[in-house]
């Protein structure tokens, strides 16, 4: 049911992304679901999807500046079906961190 609301959304006139230059519109953080990586044996690629703490840690750092606060404002972002899809990512995020917790 996700992959269909998120198909929905690419094909949607209305969450097309606009030109950042714009300034308009909502743009949330990507967040994949299943981590790959280049470089790195099985062991440790397991090892990250199992426990997306280091994940987290990256995203802080690449995407917020290391600021847990602009990640928590994330969460409490607009009320669109595009921000659910956000919301159930960033949790489903944070549930998955068991050596952060």
């Amino acid at each position: 049911m996700e992959k269909a609301l998120d198909q929905q959304l690419r094909n949607s006139t209305f969450s097309n992304s606009a030109d950042k230059s714009q300034n308009r519109g909502c743009y949330y953080t990507s967040i994949p679901r299943v981590i790959k990586h280049k470089g790195i044996n099985g062991q440790e690629l397991t090892s990250w999807n199992l426990d997306k703490t280091q994940f987290l840690e990256r995203i802080l750092m690449k995407d917020y500046g290391g600021s847990e606060d602009l990640l928590l404002g994330e969460l409490q972002m607009g009320q669109s079906l595009e921000a659910l899809l956000q919301w159930k990512s960033l949790v489903n995020l944070l549930f998955g961190c068991t050596e952060g917790i």
